[in-house]
């Protein structure tokens, strides 16, 4: 599962949930700027990249904006951030 993050809202007429590739698939919008997506990973070399792009592309290919950015993560690495896993020099966990 891939969280991805836009920078602008996307009207309701112009959410969707479907595949946008044969490997990406829209599953649901938790609020108008963002997307969950179900990402079919080609065993080591996945890429979310791949998937925040290809969001992207179809949302700008269906006019729902002409400046849209957006970033993508996995929602193992939220859970981890959430919980504190990752830590940063010096031995804290990762606060922000």
């Amino acid at each position: 599962m891939i969280f991805v993050a836009l920078s602008e809202d996307v009207s309701l007429e112009r959410q969707f949930t479907g595949s946008i590739h044969r490997r990406i698939e829209l599953v649901a919008w938790p609020s108008a700027r963002d997307v969950l997506c179900l990402y079919d990973r080609p065993g080591e070399a996945g890429d979310v990249g791949q998937v925040t792009r290809a969001v992207l592309n179809e949302l700008r290919s269906v006019g729902a904006a002409h400046q849209l950015f957006g970033t993508g993560r996995a929602m193992s690495v939220i859970r981890d951030l959430l919980t504190g896993r990752y830590v940063v020099p010096g031995g804290d966990a990762a606060s922000s």
